[in-house]
């Protein structure tokens, strides 16, 4: 039974990597950082004894495996977002769980149930992701109505193609359509206009 702050750090590596998904790099990692340091002071106010060696572990574990995190997660994510979760988040646990171990204790015998622990945290946030994904595709959201664009403009060059075909482009209306891309009807109506106001 791994302690409730393995799960934490499980759920965190994979949090960092759908922050940075959303707001971007040089947003995420100074939060990071930030918050790296108020876990520092916050040991140092409160006066450190006997967990003083537990706290920088920790603090130094938690700083190097986001940061690879980072590293790992940022190539990956344009290609394929859950499996980068995944994997970016697995290398960040299998170091968090090293560092850590070795400072605090100077031993590796509990690596197993620290990674084992946060794998699961790290397999969940990976299928929130899938399941996103999902979803974000069944709904017609911006990429979903920039196709519709482009389909129907497709549509409209296959109609004026239709209209500037060889047998169909014969007469001088369509001839300036397939010139200018504008009815002569609406041509005519602008000249009439502008003779209006002369």
């Amino acid at each position: 039974m791994a302690p409730a702050g393995v799960f934490c750090i499980g759920g965190v590596l994979v949090l960092r990597d759908w922050l940075q998904q959303l707001r971007g790099l040089l947003w995420t990692m100074p939060l990071v950082y930030t918050s790296c340091l108020a876990s520092w002071a916050i040991g140092d106010a409160a006066g450190w004894t006997s967990p003083e060696k537990i706290v920088i572990a920790s603090v130094v574990a938690f700083t190097i495996s986001e940061t690879v995190d980072a590293v790992v997660f940022t190539p990956l994510r344009k290609r394929r977002l859950t499996r980068g979760v995944g994997l970016s988040a697995t290398v960040g646990n299998a170091l968090d769980s090293y560092i850590f171990l070795a400072l605090a204790f100077g031993s590796q015998a509990f690596f197993l149930g620290q990674f084992i622990g946060k794998s699961e945290m790290i397999a969940l946030g990976a299928v929130l992701t899938f399941a996103r994904r999902r979803l974000a595709r069944c709904r017609p959201g911006s990429g979903e109505r920039r196709r519709l664009s482009r389909r129907a403009a497709g549509d409209r060059a296959e109609a004026r193609e239709s209209i500037c075909a060889p047998k169909l482009g014969k007469t001088f209306g369509n001839r300036a359509y397939c010139e200018t891309g504008r009815s002569p009807l609406a041509s005519s109506q602008e000249s009439t206009n502008a003779r209006r106001t002369r």
